[in-house]
């Protein structure tokens, strides 16, 4: 007998394309469903946000849970069920706030290429005389009458005055191998964080500029100071 032949076989059927209006087609475009850890540090974030937003509007002392969760459309309970206490939001807030002052500074100093007291200063001015620096004096304020708030404050302030000191030290190599750089970078904060509430009171700016001029006249005579490049008094 004849051998049967085989029946071709039949090319898969292609499936059809969903119509861009079809159920299938918006379930393939709709984006990754965000986990619940995603979700609450979002909202962790648009919290603290909402926070600064209000030390800016009404100041420090002013904020309170209600406005903070009003700006969020958020119940005072859903609120709390992020930060226990209205403490613990608005130092979080303050954290915050340091952690993009650091970053401000460390930024400028990376991508700048004239390194002179005489261009730093200013730049650095500019940074604390923003109405963000008078917030974190606001809280630095309130720190000092407040043991519990100073715990919580006094790190992110060293934090921020080690990396502006590091950052420095990166701007002015030769000049940071004088053993009072330090020292002096740390009398240029101390001058920038008291000028900053100076401003309150000396609306002129008159004596704001006079003590400008005195202390980058500091810095200039502190990086001419520097040791020759292969001195033994090099750190």
């Amino acid at each position: 007998p004849r051998a049967a032949r085989p029946m071709p076989r039949r090319p898969p059927t292609p499936k059809p394309k969903a119509r861009p209006d079809s159920p299938r087609a918006a379930k393939a475009a709709a984006p990754k469903r965000r986990t619940q850890a995603e979700r609450r540090e979002t909202t962790r974030r648009e919290l603290i946000e909402a926070t600064i937003k209000s030390f800016s509007d009404v100041g420090f002392t002013n904020t309170t849970v209600a406005t903070i969760a009003e700006r969020c459309s958020m119940s005072r309970g859903a609120l709390f069920g992020h930060f226990p206490t209205l403490f613990d939001l608005t130092t979080a807030a303050v954290e915050e706030m340091f952690a993009r002052l650091r970053h401000h500074v460390i930024d400028y100093a990376s991508r700048t290429e004239n390194r002179s007291p005489s261009a730093a200063l200013p730049e650095l001015w500019r940074i604390y005389k923003s109405p963000e620096m008078q917030i974190l004096q606001q809280a630095l304020a309130e720190a000092a009458v407040s043991p519990e708030l100073a715990a919580r404050l006094v790190p992110a302030l060293e934090a921020h005055e080690k990396a502006t000191l590091m950052a420095a030290r990166a701007w002015f190599p030769e000049a940071a191998k004088n053993p009072s750089f330090d020292a002096l970078c740390t009398a240029l904060l101390c001058f920038f964080q008291g000028a900053s509430l100076l401003r309150l009171v000396d609306t002129s700016g008159t004596r704001e500029r006079e003590l400008f001029e005195l202390m980058t006249g500091l810095a200039d005579l502190g990086v001419a100071l520097a040791p020759p490049r292969g001195s033994n008094d090099a750190r």
